[in-house]
């Protein structure tokens, strides 16, 4: 420890030179802070607006000599004497009040010293606490439309300001809690350019997957594509005209072609028995998509930056069930690396759907025992075993691992654009 405060102590003396003609006490000196920057050893220093807890800054100005009190956010920050000429001060910043935790919100970002001569106030400096940095982990829909209201969830979101859609489409904030930012979708989105959705807190930029409109992924719109097994589903009505739709769904928008399970709404007692079901190849699907330079997506992506999605309505909240997403069909229920079931209470997603779709996302991760190499292995592997993909339907819990099924009344679900996108 000695060493390093010897080696940091050095490295001031610099700037020590600097403030030696400026040491005398001049009460017509002007006090002022002009800029703030990093000053952390082996690495270069730079202007900088915000700082991190624990880290090192230099506040540059002229009149710094005399220096009685610093404050940042209102709070008195202890400082080394040694560390301070006329036209810098080097001080360690220590975990303190931010955002709204501030008292008094007119010191927020504020770097504020005092001297013998008077004082000077910085302000616009953004103090983070690294142990509430912002972070998106998912979206609640990503394949909206204008005038829907969709939810941005992560950790740490209460101070984001601004909202974008790729194409730096800016969104409406509706509402921010620490974990959901709400956002109304604008008229201008572009729903054919895929990307991230973008959060600004305190400055910063942070990003979710890039997966927003991944429309070079789909490779089950219609229900009708080549993929499809021929006389492999039950229970299932493909609906795609406008009016059809609204009428089912009793939703203003939708998407343009959505199959439902059952055929129409009914009871659906619980059982192992599937209430519905669809098939199609999935070596041919991938392929599919493989062969379209433009979808970002070739045979040498890794199966861990990649996830299949969804988009799903019911016409109630989730309650009871299981959707079963099936590269293999005859896979088994817990161990299969060709399975995955879904639940309500076993993902991030609100499934209360409030009048508004949802994407369901599978990351290749979710698979157990599934080795995670190239998607060109992955189909390889499905096509030299012929495997044939189910997504269906049932009202019970083939894990025995606590979700409790019960009677739905009424029940219909909906599912459309069935897609693999890049999640890095």
């Amino acid at each position: 420890m000695k060493k390093s405060a010897t080696i940091f102590y050095m490295s001031f003396i610099f700037l020590s030179c600097l403030g030696l003609s400026s040491c005398k006490k001049d009460n017509s000196k002007t006090i002022q802070i002009n800029s703030v920057w990093s000053n952390e050893i082996n690495v270069e220093s730079k202007q900088i607006h915000a700082a991190y807890f624990n880290s090192w800054i230099r506040l540059h100005g002229e009149g710094l000599t005399g220096l009685q009190k610093i404050y940042f956010n209102g709070t008195d920050i202890p400082f080394n004497p040694n560390y301070v000429t006329d036209n810098d001060i080097l001080v360690k910043v220590p975990g303190i009040a931010t955002g709204v935790a501030v008292q008094d919100q007119q010191q927020l970002n504020t770097v504020r010293i005092l001297t013998l001569n008077g004082e000077a106030i910085y302000h616009d400096f953004i103090f983070k606490d690294p142990n509430k940095i912002p972070s998106v982990a998912s979206v609640s829909n990503t394949m909206p439309y204008p005038g829907e209201v969709i939810e941005v969830s992560g950790g740490n979101l209460d101070n984001v300001t601004k909202v974008y859609f790729p194409g730096n489409i800016e969104a409406e904030i509706k509402s921010v809690t620490s974990k959901i930012v709400k956002v109304g979708v604008p008229n201008n989105v572009d729903r054919n350019l895929s990307g991230a959705m973008k959060v600004v807190a305190d400055g910063d930029e942070f990003l979710s997957p890039p997966y927003m409109f991944y429309q070079k992924g789909i490779f089950l719109k219609t229900f009708t594509e080549d993929v499809m097994s021929v006389n492999g589903s039950a229970n299932i009505k493909i609906y795609s005209t406008p009016s059809s739709i609204s009428t089912i769904t009793n939703l203003s928008i939708n998407p343009d072609v959505i199959l439902a399970i059952p055929e129409v709404s009914k009871n659906v007692a619980v059982s192992s028995a599937w209430t519905g079901y669809f098939k199609y190849n999935p070596s041919a699907a991938l392929q599919k998509i493989i062969n379209d330079p433009s979808s970002g997506i070739t045979g040498s992506s890794s199966l861990q930056n990649l996830a299949f999605q969804f988009d799903l309505y019911m016409n109630q909240s989730w309650s009871s069930g299981y959707i079963s997403f099936c590269i293999n069909k005859n896979a088994g229920a817990t161990t299969a690396a060709y399975r995955y079931n879904i639940y309500s209470s076993a993902t991030t997603a609100s499934f209360d759907f409030n009048g508004g779709w949802k994407t369901i996302t599978v990351p290749f991760g979710n698979f157990k025992s599934l080795a995670l190499g190239s998607l060109a292995d992955y189909i390889g592997v499905i096509t030299s075993n012929n495997y044939e993909a189910l997504i269906g339907f049932s009202n019970y819990n083939p894990e025995n691992d606590g979700h409790t099924a019960k009677a739905l009344s009424n029940f219909q679900m909906f599912i459309a654009n069935v897609r693999i996108v890049r999640t890095k």
